[in-house]
């Protein structure tokens, strides 16, 4: 099963390499000033003097203009939490990674378009409950390829913070996966025993 991974705890990660080798990722909790931006910027490879850029296998982004570039995403993610809460935000990002497993690895392989179709469909969940997201394929040499989800913190509707409990977050995983294996049964013609659950929410 995927396995879906929310950073910003203020804690160290762990996570297994390709090579089956444990590593560690120390994150923060997305309440400095420039949180929407370093995010954005570090999950779509734009940062200034970008080093890994080959990483990045693609991105898209739900609740923004269609044909908006970084500077345009970052701007609109700033303006809902300026508008809807002003200064009454503590926590303005959230950051989810979404690893595929061995099975869905296996029948990804290098395809970044089926990769990108299961994000898209993804992401869909929380632009459904009113949040923003930007999401990015990564694909580096340590890690098996993984999807990126940054989510900003505010509803862009209700003006309510996002808050998962730990219940919230182990369902959403679940879900998040049975998307995927639905999208790769679907395009790959195999069969898996999903449940699709269309009235999820958190």
């Amino acid at each position: 099963m995927g396995n879906l991974i929310r950073l910003g705890k203020a804690s160290i990660h762990e996570y297994t390499n390709k090579n089956g080798e444990l590593c560690q990722v120390r994150t923060g909790n997305y309440t400095n000033k420039n949180a929407i931006e370093n995010l954005i910027r570090y999950i779509t490879r734009t940062r200034p003097n970008e080093d890994r850029l080959n990483d990045l296998k693609g991105w898209g982004a739900r609740g923004v203009l269609a044909s908006a570039d970084i500077e345009t995403i970052i701007s609109q993610f700033t303006k809902v939490q300026q508008i809807l809460r002003g200064s009454n935000v503590i926590r303005h990002m959230y950051h989810f990674v979404y690893q595929f497993d061995e099975v869905e690895s296996k029948y990804i392989g290098n395809d970044y378009s089926l990769a990108g179709a299961i994000a898209h469909a993804q992401s869909m969940i929380f632009f459904q409950m009113g949040y923003q997201t930007v999401y990015a394929i990564h694909d580096d040499p340590e890690k098996r390829m993984h999807l990126h989800f940054a989510v900003n913190s505010v509803n862009s509707q209700t003006a309510l913070m996002l808050h998962l409990s730990h219940l919230a977050e182990t369902m959403l995983s679940e879900y998040m996966t049975n998307i995927s294996y639905h999208i790769i049964a679907t395009t790959r013609n195999k069969h898996y025993p999903i449940i699709m659950d269309p009235d999820f929410s958190i």
